[in-house]
């Protein structure tokens, strides 16, 4: 467990929480909205940190990042903090492959296309692309006065309907039990309180990376469940052929939280595409040092 402080770009003081593990080279992973890093990639942490240095920061107003009334919350917030975050660790000369779920893959994605020299390879699972596709759910939620909002959530929550639909799993996971519906509820507002949430849905509306699919040069593992209503996996079809190296796995019995539901085919699946592109130095002494 490590935190970064650092100042935005406006002078403002953050402090980023990431779980720091393992060593070699770094697999940053970025979680879904209203979750953590821990909830989301518990077991995820625990194999590649055999292998890999695993960094998985909470997103700011999630977890244990900050997430205080005092600032302004939106996925351009947490891709600078994300990047700001990764180049602290590029500094440092490491090679680095990114993996985002859900919201977090659509910061990865825009990670990859707006700052390829970071990173080497991209994993997207379940991925966003165009925020187009919950628009209808999200400017319901925007439309709502606070109270109301906070009494739908809670409804929505105890409803397992979006956005916490089949998320319990996480905490059965962690803690080797099931939350009932009010704990679920409690346990997910203080992991990522009502006003940051509102700044997140603020930002969400006429959100898209379609047109600027082509610009991505790095090699990408597509990961979808096959039952996806969120982003249906005929979606992900099209997205995999827009970029010029990315490769589609489709995982059956499974939708839009695959990653939650089946870790052990989705590790499979990531720890492949890794090792085909892990990145190989070629020492030029050993030419002249072979005995």
């Amino acid at each position: 467990m490590a935190y970064l402080t650092y100042e935005d770009k406006n002078g403002v003081t953050k402090r980023l929480y990431f779980i720091d593990r393992g060593k070699g080279d770094i697999l940053f992973l970025i979680h879904g909205w209203y979750q953590n890093s821990e909830e989301c990639y518990q077991p995820y942490i625990e194999h590649f940190s055999a292998k890999y240095r695993v960094i998985a920061p909470d997103l700011p107003g999630h977890g244990k990042s900050y997430k205080s009334k005092d600032f302004n919350f939106s996925i351009q917030d947490s891709i600078q903090a994300m990047v700001t975050l990764l180049k602290h660790f590029k500094n440092e000369g490491a090679t680095i492959h990114i993996a985002g779920a859900s919201l977090g893959s659509y910061i990865a994605l825009k990670i990859a296309i707006d700052y390829p020299d970071l990173i080497q390879c991209v994993v997207l699972i379940s991925t966003l692309v165009d925020f187009k596709i919950s628009e209808y759910e999200i400017d319901k939620l925007l439309k709502l006065n606070t109270i109301i909002l906070y009494l739908s959530l809670r409804y929505r929550s105890m409803q397992d309907k979006f956005p916490f639909d089949g998320r319990k799993s996480e905490y059965w996971r962690i803690d080797g039990k099931m939350p009932g519906k009010t704990e679920h509820y409690n346990q997910k507002m203080k992991n990522h309180p009502l006003h940051a949430a509102r700044g997140y849905l603020r930002s969400f509306l006429n959100r898209t990376l379609l047109n600027d699919l082509p610009k991505n040069s790095k090699p990408v593992l597509l990961i979808y469940g096959k039952r996806d209503k969120l982003t249906p996996a005929d979606f992900a079809e099209s997205l995999a052929r827009k970029m010029p190296r990315a490769v589609l796995r489709i995982i059956g019995n499974s939708g839009h939280n695959v990653y939650l539901t089946k870790p052990n085919e989705v590790i499979q699946h990531m720890e492949d595409f890794l090792q085909e592109h892990k990145k190989r130095s070629f020492k030029w002494l050993n030419m002249f040092w072979r005995r």
